[in-house]
């Protein structure tokens, strides 16, 4: 229904119930961009947290919950087919990010005790793109295009290089991606069959 938040995730024609709050999407953000974790590592930190009862979804139907998960992640808005350059690390980022949530919210977002993960979205994207944050994600953004900084961006990048840089991968992996490599990876290991 229009403007609902959803509480459930419809794979396969069944609905699982999910966990929305923020702070496990936040959590399985940080497993996506950890370096140590294996892809396959990843996709199960992922369905384990945000499935209230991963164990009674069936593998047969572990591709489309995973997509569907990624889907609700990324606030359920429809996706270029070209992915877009990463310009934030929720986790490096935390200490510019919050402030200006908080500024959007109102109010100190992390002693809410629940606060649904489309909502926290809402609040981030209506951050106030002129402030130190905005003028961050615009160099990383320019950076990661091969656009020409401006004389005072290129200023505040050289006074804040690591501020300025996010540690990201040169290939940006998809969820099919990550579902093929786990699923290689299984066979290998014998533990499905094909």
């Amino acid at each position: 229904m229009l403007g609902q938040l959803p509480k459930t995730l419809t794979v396969c024609n069944r609905k699982y119930n999910i966990r929305t709050d923020f702070r496990v999407i936040l959590r399985i953000l940080s497993a996506f961009y950890d370096p140590d974790l294996l892809d396959r590592e990843k996709v199960f930190v992922c369905m384990k947290n945000i499935y209230v009862n991963f164990d009674s979804i069936p593998i047969d139907d572990y591709e489309e919950a995973y997509r569907t998960a990624v889907h609700f992640i990324e606030g359920d808005l429809p996706k270029d087919d070209k992915p877009n350059p990463k310009v934030v690390n929720w986790e490096k980022d935390g200490a510019l990010i919050f402030p200006e949530i908080n500024k959007a919210a109102q109010c100190e977002v992390r002693e809410k005790e629940y606060l649904h993960w489309w909502t926290f979205l809402g609040y981030f994207q209506c951050i106030d793109r002129d402030g130190l944050w905005g003028l961050v994600m615009a160099i990383r953004y320019k950076k990661a295009v091969g656009k020409k900084l401006e004389s005072y961006e290129r200023e505040f990048y050289d006074a804040n290089r690591k501020m300025c840089i996010v540690e990201s991968e040169n290939y940006i992996q998809t969820p099919e991606d990550s579902m093929a490599e786990m699923f290689r990876e299984l066979l290998k290991e014998g533990e499905i069959d094909e």
